[in-house]
């Protein structure tokens, strides 16, 4: 580019077009025994703030160092370099038909994580036993972290098609819209086949930023062709374009747009704050087994101020068949068990009366193993097995309701991670998975539970006066306001720190040391084992309002600045508004706005976030301008009377209003200074050039001018003699001389005449002067 080597990643200037020199890397090797063995790089994103450059694409090594198939660049050093960032996840090898299986990837509006999509064919998805490793990246959606740093990085989360191509992505603050001719979703355990878990989303999906959710947003696309080649998320709505012509058998030749306006919000996912009414969901063991009843509490976090059995002949619900609950948004979920029937239900509870059971499609996640399994919904396929010693077999990670449900004695949902905790009080037989807290992925806009189950904390050690945990003995558990809650066979209740490791690739986990018994039969009389116990969130009851969190960069080059507060959040909605103040007088209300600065100097701005709900926050940021130095313009006016002359550069001025010095060369040797300046001539006069240098402290400008000063001792004077006149049609017109004029007078001749260069031929006795 412009005669300078680059490999693979350039910039150019947007303004003038010409190469920035500092964004040059050695992007090398591409990988091996590939069909088209050339170094490219498909995608690219950058941050909002422009520190960070994703790529993805056929290379192994980023400035020497190994980087397969993906890296981060660091875009703040001179010149830019790879950044602290690495992942060994897209080393697997994929089908080999591919020079490189990435397809796309889009840095989040916030700047703060980035999702890539794949193609590649099934390999394998979801890892053995359910530990954190991410498994194969080939025919998914992963998200990572901008933030993290180091070596052996793992996505935060990943969501498999089953063997389909992914080749766009759109990423917007809770949604990230793929898009590829993929048949499902949530499918990690079956290749060109719908496996325990998958939903069907034929062409296009989307997926929770959060925890990696499929939310129940499905238009479809058919025939699924090729696929999804681009997508762009706006402010209105999503734009979509593929080689099909239909979406959502609606025709859109090959570009489609879905507005926001026809959508719906997602749902808040408020789980009940302290103090409030706490309910235990039948009583598990004890004195008096009472499995029917439900107890409510008034609890504040540390103490119970009343306590109220509720008995089952006022409910009518048979409490006793309750597996796990909790309670989002006025909606208690609970695993049921009648026989050996189990199912995960949402209902209406206004405290006291249980709403008839809405039964959630769980999506054949009631088996130990991949396949064959019976068809959904008709699609094609009907898979392969694996068996129980083939790598990446999970057995019984797939099964939600024949080992989760049915052994669980406690779980909750955490609405910041958009996971569904549950513990596993038994090892399962081949499938990996030890006495533990375990969760899968969750959202209650969709209600689809996750296919795979992952590992969380096992058994927890005490620590000085903070009991530990052992997961067989639980016997409930909430979470509220960072606080998670655990009862056990005791049946005491146990308040734990609950670090959520949101937007990480971690589980969860209760802090260790942190535990603090504080109702118990000892203690209040409160016997807290059950079946599960929830925090109650009436119908319509909502989370108070978390204000945004303002965040703003600024890069400048001499005047002309960036400023960028996109990567402002709002940890329960949307950001609605933006204002800056540049600290100049000047205001934007755009997210990113650009603005010039006429003055050096350093200004305070300040950006104000205000979010869905009104609430507000600010971010300063101390912005230093040094422009280059603009000369001052210098001029001047003059004035003379016989030798003496009056000069004025007063109206001389400087971009930036600094004061200014005047010096004056008048031409005779003589000097000056200030803005207004007087000077005497000697007697003689003459043509003098007079100069104001005009300086600004950095920089000189001079204006010149010539001034002729005449000595009046030196005047001649001058008296009208006579005139003499003539009008003739003449080739040859002649004037005479007044008789009055003598020797040593001036003549002026005035002559209007038919041609460009006529013949005067003055009278006898007089010289021409000019």
């Amino acid at each position: 580019i412009s005669n300078q080597p680059h490999t693979l990643v350039a910039a150019l200037d947007p303004t003038t077009g010409a190469l920035v020199p500092d964004v040059k890397i050695d992007i090398a090797v591409p990988r091996p025994n590939r069909p088209d063995g050339f170094l490219t790089v498909v995608s690219g994103d950058v941050t909002p703030d422009g520190s960070r450059m994703v790529i993805i694409g056929n290379f192994t090594q980023i400035a020497g160092q190994p980087r397969y198939q993906i890296g981060m660049l660091d875009l703040t050093t001179s010149p830019i370099s790879v950044a602290n960032w690495r992942t060994n996840e897209y080393d697997d090898a994929c089908a080999t038909a591919f020079d490189t299986y990435m397809r796309d990837v889009e840095i989040s509006p916030d700047g703060t994580h980035f999702v890539v999509v794949t193609t590649g064919a099934f390999f394998g998805g979801h890892p053995a036993g359910g530990n954190q490793g991410a498994g194969t990246m080939c025919d998914a959606a992963a998200r990572w972290e901008i933030g993290s740093t180091g070596s052996g990085l793992l996505p935060t989360w990943v969501n498999w098609t089953g063997g389909d191509t992914l080749l766009a992505t759109a990423v917007t603050e809770r949604i990230a819209y793929i898009g590829g001719h993929q048949r499902w979703a949530n499918n990690p355990f079956c290749g060109d086949c719908a496996g325990r878990g998958a939903v069907e989303r034929e062409g296009i999906a989307a997926v929770e930023t959060r925890g990696g959710s499929t939310i129940s947003w499905n238009p479809g696309r058919f025939p699924r062709g090729v696929g999804v080649y681009g997508m762009l998320a706006t402010s209105d709505g999503l734009w979509i374009g593929s080689d099909t012509e239909r979406v959502n058998n609606l025709y859109r030749g090959r570009l489609a747009f879905m507005p926001l306006a026809s959508g719906w919000d997602m749902p808040g996912e408020f789980t009940g704050n302290l103090p409030g009414a706490v309910y235990s969901v039948g009583r598990d063991t004890g004195a008096t087994q009472q499995l029917s009843q439900l107890v409510r509490r008034q609890f504040d976090g540390s103490a119970v101020t009343t306590s109220q059995v509720i008995p089952s002949n006022q409910t009518g619900v048979a409490w006793g068949n309750v597996r796990g609950a909790f309670m989002v948004d006025g909606k208690l979920y609970t695993g049921w068990q009648e026989g050996n029937t189990r199912t995960l239900r949402v209902h209406t509870f206004d405290g006291q009366t249980l709403g008839p059971p809405q039964v959630l499609t769980l999506n054949q996640l009631q088996g130990p193993k991949f396949g064959p399994i019976p068809q959904l919904n008709g699609n094609r396929g009907t898979g392969y097995q694996m068996g129980s010693g083939t790598a990446r077999s999970p057995l019984n990670v797939t099964d939600f309701v024949n080992f989760d449900l049915q052994n669980l004695t406690g779980m909750f949902f955490d609405p910041e991670a958009g996971r569904l905790y549950f513990n596993t009080p038994q090892s399962s037989s081949g499938g990996g998975t030890s006495v533990r807290l375990s969760y899968r992925q969750f959202s209650t806009e969709s209600n689809i539970v996750g296919a795979a189950r992952y590992n969380g904390p096992p058994n927890i050690a005490a620590q000085g006066g903070s009991p530990g945990i052992t997961w067989t003995n639980v016997r409930s558990m909430f979470l509220t306001g960072g606080h998670l809650y655990i009862a056990d066979t005791t049946g005491n209740l146990t308040r734990w720190d609950w670090q959520s490791n949101a937007n990480t690739s971690q589980s969860g986990t209760p802090v260790p040391g942190t535990g603090v018994v504080v109702s118990g039969p000892a203690i209040d009389g409160e016997d807290w084992r059950a079946r599960d116990a929830f925090v109650f969130v009436g119908e319509g009851e909502v989370a108070p309002n978390q204000p945004p969190i303002a965040n703003a960069t600024v890069s400048c080059t001499e005047g002309d600045c960036t400023f960028v507060g996109s990567a402002s959040s709002d940890p329960d909605g949307q950001i609605a508004s933006f204002h800056w103040a540049f600290g100049d007088g000047a205001t934007s209300t755009l997210a990113n706005p650009q603005h010039t600065y006429s003055a050096s100097g350093t200004y305070t701005v300040i950006l104000t976030v205000t979010d869905n709900s009104g609430d507000t926050d600010s971010f300063e940021l101390s912005v230093p301008i040094d422009l280059p130095n603009v000369p001052p313009t210098a001029t001047f006016t003059l004035a003379c009377s016989g030798l003496d002359c009056d000069f004025d550069a007063s109206a001389s001025s400087d971009p930036e209003g600094a004061d200014l010095t005047f010096g004056w060369d008048f031409g005779d040797g003589a000097t000056g200074s200030g803005a207004i300046a007087e000077h005497s001539y000697a007697p003689g006069g003459g043509t003098f050039t007079v100069k104001v240098t005009v300086s600004d402290g950095i920089d000189n400008t001079t204006a010149e001018r010539a001034v002729q000063v005449i000595d009046p001792s030196e005047v001649i004077d001058v008296e009208f003699r006579a005139l003499a006149a003539t009008n003739v049609n003449s080739t040859s017109p002649t004037v005479t001389v007044p008789a009055s004029v003598e020797v040593g007078d001036v003549m002026v001749l005035l002559a209007t005449v038919g041609t460009s260069a006529p013949t005067v031929t003055g009278p006898a006795g007089w010289t021409p002067l000019g």
